[in-house]
């Protein structure tokens, strides 16, 4: 199905709103511009990531009637 799908990337954009606003205020915390990048980029690719693997293999262990 495409809930997977849907969780992961509805992830991924609240991770990439989180992580630009974090950039924000990157000079207050002190992090560099090449750290905000990878954390910009990296974090909703992980996190998208990781919940889709997550919710792919809860609907693989859900019964046939079930799945929707």
């Amino acid at each position: 199905g495409s809930a997977p799908r849907r969780l992961a990337l509805g992830l991924a954009v609240v991770t990439l709103f989180l992580a630009l606003s974090l950039a924000g205020f990157g000079a207050e915390l002190h992090l560099s511009v090449p750290v905000l990048w990878a954390i910009t980029v990296l974090a909703p690719v992980a996190v998208g990531w990781v919940a889709h693997r997550l919710a792919s293999s809860r609907v693989e262990q859900m019964p046939a009637q079930e799945r929707q």
